[in-house]
């Protein structure tokens, strides 16, 4: 399904370093990997360390980096793109799109790349031969007859009116749900993907979406927050889940320009982001009717300072803070890093918590639990290596054995 004509490809499977002959990159395409992409990989120039070659380590992202006209990098997550699919299912509201209905092809990042485009594509164009979305426009303007209604305001500042300012609406295809469509369709084409020459789906089936919209919808750039939050009525509610996976490749392709620049788009998953906010999705869904769950509490030292806490457990009844959890994708060597454990605990001081939690995507070797300054904090996990929803049946039943006393 993945063929880039011309390109040579490096796979980097995510915090496992991989060396390279010294002939294999060049400088000048090191050089941009380290000034543009360090955040992504970590670039390590051949020296007497590595013994003479390159060394590139991915650093937590998924997906796909062009670096240079030949060279395209994939960085392949530790999580199985299956559960890399349920995770972007929960997280971004998909469930109606039934993304893991059936038997899904997804087994790369690439794959699983085409795998979201052509559903949104998909979507779009089954939209469009339905008809898109046309709420009604208001507008203002001086016509021969009336139209709407007379702008009275307006008529009687006019001495002698030739034509009748009127007020009315019409509908419009040409409105931002819409556009926000053909925005992110252009955007997946801007993809190494999207650009390659190669025959593919996910190409025709774009093409297939934006020939029906580019005749009727502006191109306007968009970001993943104006995705968010919009208002839908009984008309537009299969626009929900459609700017939902908007904001996902969105979020994901990088800073927005206009379509017609030489540059590929990439296209990156921020591992820890993403795995932070799946917990907190599963958790909301799923929590016990005794608890209440606060996403990114922000909490105030003073009028300058503040911090947003991951998660805050409440007793619903009571309306207290019993819990603080704090999610780590990246897991360490040994037992968890001291400045994290020192984290978690100031937050659960500073909310009056007497149990903090530290959560990994797996059982840590040298696990912690301890007390420290009057806070009870632990280490547990919310696998992400077997069945998602068992693990998190499993976290739940950690937190239920040591918080069902706090109250």
């Amino acid at each position: 399904m993945y063929n880039i004509l011309m390109k040579r490809t490096i796979v980097l499977s995510e915090y496992q370093p991989r060396l390279f002959p010294a002939d294999a990159l060049c400088e000048a395409t090191a050089q941009r990997l380290w000034q543009h992409h360090a955040r992504l990989v970590s670039v390590d120039f051949p020296s007497p360390k590595t013994a003479g070659q390159w060394q590139l380590t991915a650093q937590g992202w998924a997906g796909i980096v062009p670096v240079a006209p030949d060279l395209t990098l994939v960085l392949q997550p530790k999580v199985a793109i299956a559960h890399l699919l349920q995770m972007v299912d929960l997280v971004y509201d998909l469930q109606s799109f039934q993304l893991l209905r059936g038997t899904v092809p997804a087994l790369t990042v690439p794959e699983f790349y085409e795998h979201l485009a052509i559903l949104l594509a998909q979507r779009t164009v089954d939209r469009c031969r339905h008809g898109l979305h046309r709420p009604y426009q208001r507008h203002e303007a001086a016509t021969a007859f009336v139209r709407g209604r007379l702008h009275i305001v307006e008529l009687l500042r006019r001495p002698v009116p030739m034509t009748m300012p009127c007020i009315y609406h019409e509908q419009a295809v040409d409105v931002v749900d819409n556009r926000i469509l053909r925005w992110t369709l252009e955007r997946i084409l801007q993809s190494d993907l999207g650009r390659d020459v190669a025959p593919s789906r996910m190409r025709s089936t774009v093409h297939d979406a934006l020939r029906s919209l580019r005749s009727a919808v502006a191109l306007q750039p968009f970001t993943a927050v104006d995705c968010r939050n919009r208002r839908y009525t009984r008309l537009n509610a299969d626009y929900a889940q459609l700017h939902a996976l908007c904001a996902f490749f969105l979020e994901a392709s990088g800073p927005s320009h206009l379509p017609g620049d030489t540059e590929s788009v990439p296209f990156v998953v921020n591992m820890a982001q993403l795995y932070e906010q799946f917990v907190a999705a599963w958790l909301q869904r799923s929590l016990p009717a005794i608890w209440q769950l606060q996403i990114q509490e922000r909490h105030a030292l003073s009028d300058q300072l503040h911090f947003a806490i991951d998660l805050v457990l409440y007793d619903r009844a009571a309306g207290k803070p019993v819990a603080v959890l704090d999610t780590k994708y990246k897991v360490p060597a040994a037992g968890p890093d001291t400045a994290d454990v020192a984290q978690v605990v100031a937050y659960a001081a500073a909310k009056g918590a007497a149990e903090a939690y530290l959560i990994y995507p797996q059982p840590l070797h040298e696990p912690l639990d301890a007390t420290v300054g009057g806070v009870h904090v632990r280490t547990v996990a919310f696998a992400l290596d077997g069945d998602l929803h068992e693990a998190g049946v499993q976290l739940l039943k950690s937190l239920a054995v040591h918080i069902s006393g706090v109250r």
